[in-house]
């Protein structure tokens, strides 16, 4: 496949660069090939080093519409809870006591149930850690 041209950035007959840019860009895709492999776009002139470095600190403080870009200690919070193979979630754990208002379908631990047995209402000030589920009316061994 030919190399691909990176897109224009300097002046000149803009539209005209730009939609040829692009038609080389339709034809590629069009060819068949269905994907455009990143070792068949033309680097040249580009400092990926500066343009990724840029692009994350002006990332740092942009946030809205529900989602953010991490700090980089969130970032590392993140992964510390997360193993590479094996998806293991930090969750926070509670004495029944403590347990927050439930809806259905919340999940959470509890440190303190007093039996273990599987959809049992949860009772508390016991010696069993079990993962606990809200029915939509009370919190199940479960």
């Amino acid at each position: 496949m030919a190399n691909i041209p990176p897109p224009p950035i300097k002046e000149g007959n803009f539209p005209f660069v730009w939609q040829q840019w692009f038609r080389q860009i339709r034809d590629t895709i069009q060819s068949g090939v269905g994907s455009i492999p990143w070792s068949s776009v033309s680097k040249s002139g580009s400092n990926l080093n500066e343009l990724t470095t840029r692009q994350h600190d002006q990332l740092q403080s942009i946030s809205g519409g529900g989602t953010y870009h991490l700090s980089s200690t969130e970032y590392g919070n993140l992964l510390s809870t997360v193993q590479r193979d094996n998806v293991v979630l930090s969750q926070a754990s509670y004495t029944v006591a403590t347990l927050p208002a439930g809806s259905l379908g919340k999940r959470t631990f509890v440190t303190d149930a007093t039996v273990t047995t599987f959809a049992t209402i949860v009772a508390g000030t016991g010696a069993n850690t079990v993962p606990v589920y809200h029915d939509g009316t009370n919190w199940m061994i479960g």
